[in-house]
């Protein structure tokens, strides 16, 4: 191949790269340069055979090369520039690297003689060295010892202090303290929030200079992950921050042991109180009852009332019906014995006409 093949073959090649590409990835930057410097330097030969070009193409070749390695590794080297710098701040500052982070806990139970006062006196405790009880749970049920479990958080500073102030407010029972190294964690999120604040800040940065809708789309798309991956770093900062500033305490007060229960006494006393306890106990349940159905008797009650006086007015109402009809034949039979009275009186005899009619046939027969 001569001189003036290469070098057109060169400018027509990465001629046609830029026209097809339209978003180049990581790299191309490199060997575009890589080409133009080809081209610059074949035309530029004033002389020199094929031979001679044979190891400037194997060198522009491992220039290309190079180049290319060093583009795809780009965002691998952007990516670890947040835990690389935190490292480098490590070594340069040996005052840093020995700065670690311990998150504290305790673990205590005590046995107390008064719950109200000791459950004052934990609130106290807590609020002398800046502290606060963020959680109470009590069990005060009558007849049996009660209980209260609490939790403080106090500074990392004040826990000594606390834990004396609470073992002083009875018998100490258990006590357990526990210490977790979370440096390691703590650094890691705290590059990883640097990376992901610089990556943001670059996407920010890309969607400013976009040109195109699909690059817009493309970039919030990349922005609204990235930030939710921000939060969430955030939220653990935050979290692995307060239990390295604050000590959590998780306290159980015991209170003092229910008396146990003594059975003197003769079997007289004893059924008697019984006999009692039960009289009570049934009265209790009796007014209990009466209580409860108290509201609906009084509905029944006038239901049963309304009832009653309707059957009584409709069973009058038949007896006045009955009277009605007995009087009215009374006095039918009073008229008809009143006219054969009077009819009698007006002939007597027809009367007696009849009589002896009736006499004749009776003869007669």
């Amino acid at each position: 191949m001569t001189r003036d093949d290469a070098r057109d073959h060169w400018c027509d090649h990465w001629r046609d790269s830029w026209r097809d590409r339209t978003r180049w990835p990581a790299g191309t930057w490199g060997r575009a340069a890589v080409g133009v410097a080809l081209c610059v330097a074949l035309s530029g030969c004033g002389t020199g055979t094929s031979a001679e070009s044979a190891p400037a193409g194997a060198a522009v070749a491992d220039m290309a090369q190079a180049q290319s390695a060093q583009g795809d590794t780009a965002d691998a080297d952007r990516a670890a520039a947040g835990n690389a710098e935190a490292e480098a701040a490590g070594a340069a500052d040996p005052a840093a690297a020995t700065d670690r982070k311990i998150a504290r806990t305790a673990t205590m139970t005590v046995t107390v003689e008064n719950l109200d006062a000791a459950g004052q006196a934990v609130r106290a405790a807590a609020t002398a060295v800046g502290g606060e009880v963020t959680d109470e749970r009590w069990d005060l049920r009558a007849g049996e010892a009660g209980q209260g479990a609490l939790t403080l958080s106090v500074p990392a500073a004040g826990l000594q202090a606390t834990l004396t102030r609470l073992e002083g407010l009875g018998t100490v029972t258990t006590r357990e303290a526990n210490a977790t190294d979370v440096t390691g964690t703590y650094v890691d999120t705290q590059g990883r929030l640097t990376t992901m604040r610089a990556s943001i800040a670059r996407v920010r940065a890309l969607m400013d200079d976009a040109t195109s809708v699909r690059d817009v789309i493309e970039l919030e798309k990349a922005l609204a992950s990235r930030e939710a991956e921000l939060e969430a770093l955030e939220r653990r900062m935050a979290a692995l921050t307060g239990s390295v500033e604050n000590a959590t305490i998780t306290l159980t007060l015991l209170g003092p042991k229910a008396p146990a229960a003594t059975g003197g006494g003769n079997g007289f006393t004893d059924g008697l109180q019984r006999g009692l306890n039960a009289l009570i106990t049934s009265a209790a349940v009796a007014l209990t009852v009466f209580g409860i159905l108290l509201p609906w008797l009084v509905p029944l009650a006038l239901l049963a009332a309304g009832v009653a006086w309707i059957v009584r007015r409709r069973r009058a109402k038949r007896a006045d019906q009955a009277r009605s009809g007995a009087t009215a034949a009374t006095s039918t039979d009073d008229a008809t014995a009143a006219e054969a009275t009077a009819a009698e009186r007006a002939d007597p005899k027809a009367d007696d006409s009849a009589d002896d009619s009736a006499g004749d046939a009776v003869k007669t027969q």
